[in-house]
């Protein structure tokens, strides 16, 4: 890996990388939940999802969005594609 990205970093946020990946589960699955609810009228299981929805997207914004300008990329962009940079030239 480092042959072909000789810039390439571990991930040094992997906690912080998981507990987003946990939050956004219990967003994306609240988001699922919202409409069911309203339709079947259950509001106050609806009010309790919003406040999940609000809480979580706070959440992921302060520990993911705010931060993605702050951090290197894992991989640099490059105009060559990873097969090109596998096989030799020409062929």
């Amino acid at each position: 890996m480092v042959a072909l990205y000789p810039d390439f970093q571990e991930n040094r946020n992997f906690n912080r990388d998981m507990v987003n990946v946990v939050v956004g589960t219990i967003w994306q699955t609240c988001l699922v939940l919202l409409p069911m609810y309203v339709v079947l009228l259950k509001w106050s299981r609806a009010a309790v999802v919003v406040g999940l929805i609000a809480v979580t997207s706070w959440i992921l914004k302060k520990n993911w969005y705010d931060l993605l300008d702050k951090e290197p990329a894992a991989v640099p962009a490059g105009p060559e594609s990873a097969r090109e940079r596998l096989e030799p030239a020409g062929g």
